[in-house]
């Protein structure tokens, strides 16, 4: 994943929120954290019945980073392009995005899947941090953009410091189900 070069004002999560061209899609479910044998997955619904689209966060060990799958009607001019941006932090530019996975979620429609995300500055090599999501770069995160030239969907997620302390709960569960001591883990 490439960096964005010098940022504008617009090339901000909110501010890409607030144009009146952005499609603003309101949650239609709670959070659901589903706690699995080698993923952890949070994922809620948004926009309405006649389009829903899902947002999953993914992890198979607390670390920094997690995969973030996209899904729904709305993404069908995402599958066509090379890049696009995403940004999630209130106070972070937007990321340009050139690797990722195209797919098809059966009863939601485009999906595209990013690997290996993570929020908060890029950290050098070797640098010792707390194993899991940095719950304060969580916290000014409101919502989830998405834009390329012609399209920016906003996936109003409410604050997710919560919904990442849960997401790190679950991939700590999943190392003392695997007989590890999370505490051991946690740098």
């Amino acid at each position: 994943m490439a960096l964005s070069s010098p940022v504008a004002a617009e090339e901000y999560p909110n501010a890409l929120a607030e144009r009146d061209e952005t499609k603003r899609l309101e949650p239609t479910s709670a959070w659901n954290l589903e706690y699995g044998e080698a993923r952890c997955r949070l994922a809620r619904w948004f926009g309405d019945e006649s389009e829903p689209h899902l947002l999953v966060f993914e992890q198979s060990a607390p670390r920094r980073r997690f995969d973030l799958t996209i899904a729904g009607p709305l993404l069908t001019r995402f599958q066509r392009v090379d890049a696009f941006q995403i940004g999630m932090e209130r106070d972070e530019a937007m990321d340009e995005v050139d690797r990722f996975g195209r797919s098809e979620l059966e009863g939601v429609g485009r999906a595209i899947v990013i690997g290996g995300h993570n929020i908060g500055p890029d950290l050098e090599r070797g640098t010792l941090r707390a194993a899991g999501i940095d719950l304060d770069e969580a916290g000014s995160i409101d919502r989830v953009v998405i834009s390329e030239r012609r399209v920016t969907l906003s996936f109003e997620t409410g604050n997710m410091r919560s919904p990442f302390e849960a997401l790190n709960a679950c991939t700590s569960e999943m190392l003392r189900r695997w007989g590890l001591d999370p505490a051991q883990h946690q740098s």
